[in-house]
């Protein structure tokens, strides 16, 4: 992200008007298209959804079905180091251990 535009709101139909948003603004009307992991679920959606402007579709390392979620313990690991106290990565490793 950093400075490229983007919404409170987060889903695939929100990626999928981004993605047209930005094929629009490019001049861009039927495109070679390829997504990975969660970037293929959205270039599968814009298929569904604009059929019209996909000339060829590559999907990588992600199928059309629901994923459960599996990065929650990483990310509630990764949210409790103290990060005002740790002057190390190896400091990180010992909290994250834990």
């Amino acid at each position: 992200h950093g400075d490229s535009p983007h919404s409170e709101e987060w889903n695939y139909a929100v990626m999928v008007e981004d993605l047209k948003e930005l094929l629009d603004d490019e001049g861009l009307e039927k495109i070679y298209l390829m997504g990975h992991s969660m970037g293929g679920k959205t270039v599968m959606k814009f298929a569904v959804t604009y059929p019209e402007r996909v000339e060829k579709l590559i999907v990588a390392d992600i199928a059309p079905r629901f994923y459960p979620i599996h990065h929650q313990t990483i990310l509630e690991g990764l949210n409790s180091l103290n990060l005002n106290q740790i002057k190390s990565r190896k400091e990180a490793d010992n909290q994250l251990a834990q």
